[in-house]
């Protein structure tokens, strides 16, 4: 596993220092380095040992180790599905675990802090799902995907990094609540036309980069401590075109959540920016009017009424907002807006 993670940051060529490095000319005090850096994996040499041929063996040795999550959590008994709740913190070197603050679906956010003070986030993979190759691959995309932007209505992410347990990203910290909790306590209208103009700002920047979030809903839309919104949680995004996303997503997969999947998601068929669009639309439906625009008893049967139900309209009161909502959930991608930023330029206008 550890090796495989290597290869995969040297391909994509990542700035994430593989391992720690301890040089020491007493041996005993190994035992004694902080903890910090407890679990992370180590190089042990005396600096007369420093040698480059010792180097390269130490690294191959490391790489080689094919210890497993029980026997760490036989040497570290801290160490638990990060689902549970932890009788003792994690160490992870240069942060302090304070407290979790989300769930996901392979893991749990935390809210920490940085040796400099600084409140971040850290998104914690568990040893339950560590050890899949497709949930590792992934993990390391959405930090690759992530460097790429720089946009003050997406997450900024500052660091990954691997421990002998966990696969983990810092994050900075966003404490403004979630878009679902701002619909649910009935958000105003022109709130929803200004916070959607950020959100499609923001979208459109991320597709002129080549990347799909596939995975546009109110819980993956967060508010910082000036009320901004800021998208967040590219775990399933990928790059928009040819890639070797086959490995990560099987042929025929639906990749989503159900209440906000477009038809071709739900088809296993390919996805485009337009289905990031699609889920656009059933945000915005929901953020306008409180409620989703398909109502269903099950997953399943949500994702059949994205294939054959027409959505309905908005309210009397919404009616001026309801052509691009049409447009949005057009069954046909191609009858979708363009792009983007040609539905920024429509949403502009609603509040000239």
């Amino acid at each position: 596993l550890y090796a495989r993670w290597l290869r995969k940051c040297a391909r994509l060529s990542l700035q994430t220092p593989p391992a720690s490095l301890v040089i020491c000319n007493d041996s005993s005090q190994f035992l004694n380095i902080g903890d910090e850096r407890r679990a992370a994996p180590r190089i042990k040499l005396s600096p007369a040992e420093l040698t480059g041929s010792k180097l390269v063996s130490a690294i191959h040795e490391l790489a080689r180790s094919r210890t497993t999550i029980e026997q760490k959590r036989a040497k570290h008994p801290f160490i638990r599905d990060v689902r549970n709740e932890y009788s003792v913190p994690i160490h992870i070197g240069g942060y302090s675990i304070n407290q979790s603050i989300g769930n996901g679906g392979v893991g749990v956010v935390f809210e920490a802090t940085a040796s400099n003070n600084q409140a971040v986030a850290i998104k914690l993979i568990d040893s339950e799902n560590i050890s899949d190759f497709r949930v590792l691959d992934r993990f390391i995309d959405e930090y690759e995907l992530l460097s790429r932007v720089d946009h003050p209505h997406v997450i900024q992410v500052h660091e990954q990094g691997f421990t002998d347990t966990h696969l983990y990203i810092v994050m900075e910290l966003l404490t403004g609540g979630t878009l679902k909790e701002k619909i649910h306590n009935d958000l105003p209208v022109e709130q929803a036309l200004q916070s959607s103009l950020h959100i499609c700002h923001a979208l459109a920047t991320i597709h002129d980069l080549g990347i799909l979030h596939r995975d546009i809903k109110p819980t993956n839309v967060l508010f910082d401590d000036n009320g901004q919104p800021v998208i967040t949680d590219f775990g399933i995004a990928k790059i928009n075109g040819p890639r070797r996303d086959i490995e990560l997503t099987m042929q025929g997969e639906a990749v989503g959540t159900p209440a906000y999947m477009s038809p071709e998601q739900v088809l296993g068929r390919e996805v485009t920016t337009s289905s990031d669009l699609y889920a656009f639309g059933i945000m915005f439906y929901q953020m306008l009017s409180g409620k989703l625009p398909f109502q269903a008893g099950s997953p399943v049967s949500m994702m059949q009424k994205h294939v054959n139900d027409r959505p309905p309209h908005l309210p009397h009161d919404l009616v001026d907002f309801d052509p691009v909502v049409q447009r949005l959930l057009d069954k046909n991608p191609d009858k979708r807006y363009p792009s983007a930023w040609a539905l920024y330029q429509d949403l502009e206008q609603f509040l000239m």
